[in-house]
């Protein structure tokens, strides 16, 4: 079963920029970025940096931590499901590096 989580930025647009009717110029101001990584932030067409979400914990009120954990969720979740068809051909023990052959 999938697990779902939330795209900080999603979160972000649905809570605060769409609840709020702010345009996306309004809050790429407040943040001091450009309009273009705001629009991909936005979009999740890229993660949210440990920077940034220091900017959005000022703005928000919510600690950088919180912003960076949803971050990690949703990327190791999305990765997971990529990762569950990879299998390893070697292996590190205590003694190296061995080649398994599967």
């Amino acid at each position: 079963m999938a697990k779902i989580t939330v795209h900080p930025d999603g979160f972000i647009k649905r809570n605060y920029i769409d609840k709020l009717g702010l345009m996306a110029t309004e809050w790429a101001d407040v943040l001091e970025v450009s309009e273009s990584i705001l629009s991909r932030l936005i979009h999740e067409k890229i993660d949210l940096s440990p920077a940034l979400a220091a900017k959005v914990s000022k703005v928000l009120g919510s600690s950088a931590e919180s912003w960076i954990a949803m971050q990690a969720n949703h990327t190791l979740v999305r990765y997971q499901a990529e990762l569950e068809q990879w299998t390893p051909t070697k292996k590190v023990i205590a003694a190296g590096l061995v080649t398994v052959f599967v």
